[in-house]
């Protein structure tokens, strides 16, 4: 039990006390153990939401698929992009090493991915009370695109404060803030290599789709906004 409960501490360390997560990854300590409950964890989370966000279209085949397909979204996504992030980083004078920028990536994947099995008991709710498909696909997508932003927080925060020669103990938003723009054109490769991550994401979600079960064909943007409007109705009623 101990060895299942063991990486998901790691989790609690990140939420509660950043700082010192960061500042143990700045200084190098146990970074492989650290990858791997990081992984184990990303894996895990995103494994449970893929087969709750795959039930949408009542069909368990494309559960059990989606449940292989978005981790291995997300681990694809990571992978392709980090060489990009390390040398560019590098180029420009970063002090991130390449364990460092693995942990820092994978910290933030696993922080979407424990959000979004925050997020899967709220999915299930709306599928079991009969929820219209679109409305299910609008839901579960929003929330992969939230947790997928607040992941990317802490990425931007981890590298920040990595790349300090003497990073303060207390940080505020403001002191995010102002790392940020001391970065120069260390925090433009960040910005510029987030937006690649984020076209590398579409496109492989593009490229490995369905995820959910639901066939969109013939559905415009506006069908999704009204069965997101009927699902809330029925909710509130």
């Amino acid at each position: 039990m101990r060895r299942i409960v063991h990486p998901f501490n790691i989790v609690e360390r990140v939420l509660r006390d950043r700082t010192g997560y960061f500042a143990e990854i700045a200084r190098g300590e146990a970074l492989p153990h650290r990858i791997a409950d990081l992984l184990a964890v990303t894996l895990f989370g995103l494994a449970v939401f893929g087969f709750v966000a795959g039930l949408s279209g009542r069909n368990l085949v494309q559960a059990l698929i989606s449940t292989v397909k978005l981790p291995s979204l997300f681990l694809a996504s990571g992978i392709i992009c980090l060489p990009t992030l390390y040398y560019f980083s590098m180029l420009f004078g970063s002090r991130l090493r390449f364990l460092q920028t693995v942990t820092l990536v994978l910290t933030a994947q696993t922080v979407a991915a424990v959000l979004a099995l925050g997020a899967s008991p709220i999915s299930l709710l709306f599928l079991i009370s009969g929820s219209e498909p679109l409305f299910l696909v609008a839901l579960n997508t929003s929330v992969l695109g939230l947790v997928a932003v607040l992941g990317l927080i802490f990425l931007v925060q981890g590298v920040l404060y990595v790349q300090e020669v003497q990073p303060p103990d207390k940080i505020t938003f403001f002191t995010w803030t102002w790392l940020l723009v001391k970065g120069t054109f260390r925090s433009l490769v960040l910005m510029g290599w987030i937006v690649v991550y984020g076209l590398v994401g579409t496109q492989l979600s593009y490229t490995l789709r369905p995820f959910f079960g639901v066939p969109l064909n013939g559905h415009d943007f506006w069908s999704i906004i009204g069965s997101v409007v009927l699902g809330l109705s029925k909710a509130g009623g």
